[in-house]
């Protein structure tokens, strides 16, 4: 076995999640992606694992090893991660599965960052409320020109919205997307990429 992992756990701390491994032994470790799969958007379907982040290993080690990732997009709920150890040739194998959970809503709304970021030609962007409230999604460009409105409808207080954007007609650069209501209005960047 390549990679020796000893330890993997997660703790929630002001609401992100801290990542932490260990490995005893290390063989033409490259690095780990590090794998997240959200509470389900519907319960009746299951979400897949998707990729959040990469810390580089260290190669030929014999000596303990650790290692650490933060994870500052969680909404509430259940969250389950993973991690996916590639050695130098591309081969790979994954660890266990850290389950956290994530407590109720205290925010009024929580707005994540888009998934793929940057991306191109298009990116996910989740949102949770805590009331029953109209809310609009909008996309903005640099200087504050509205380029789209993705999503205007009531949402329902604690359920998991996600809403997909597609920009085959935009130029590459930075955009904002806001979540726009009567009490809040959060905003996020966006790099869209060629």
């Amino acid at each position: 076995m390549p990679v020796e992992l000893s330890l993997f756990s997660g703790i929630l701390q002001n609401r992100k999640v801290k990542l932490l491994w260990r490995t005893e032994t290390e063989v033409n470790n490259y690095g780990f992606e590090v794998e997240r799969k959200n509470p389900p958007l519907n319960p009746l379907q299951g979400e897949e694992f998707e990729k959040i982040g990469f810390i580089d290993g260290h190669g030929n080690s014999n000596s303990p090893k650790s290692y650490e990732f933060v994870d500052k997009n969680v909404l509430y709920g259940k969250h389950y991660y993973r991690l996916k150890q590639i050695d130098n040739d591309g081969s790979y194998q994954y660890s266990d599965v850290v389950e956290l959970d994530v407590p109720t809503l205290q925010d009024y709304a929580i707005l994540d960052q888009n998934y793929p970021n940057p991306f191109n030609p298009e990116t996910k962007i989740r949102f949770v409320i805590n009331n029953d409230i109209i809310v609009k999604l909008k996309v903005f460009d640099e200087i504050g020109s509205e380029i789209a409105e993705i999503f205007n409808d009531k949402v329902e207080s604690g359920r998991i919205y996600a809403v997909n954007f597609n920009c085959l007609n935009l130029s590459s650069g930075v955009y904002y997307n806001s979540l726009i209501s009567e009490k809040t209005r959060k905003t996020k960047k966006m790099l869209l990429i060629e």
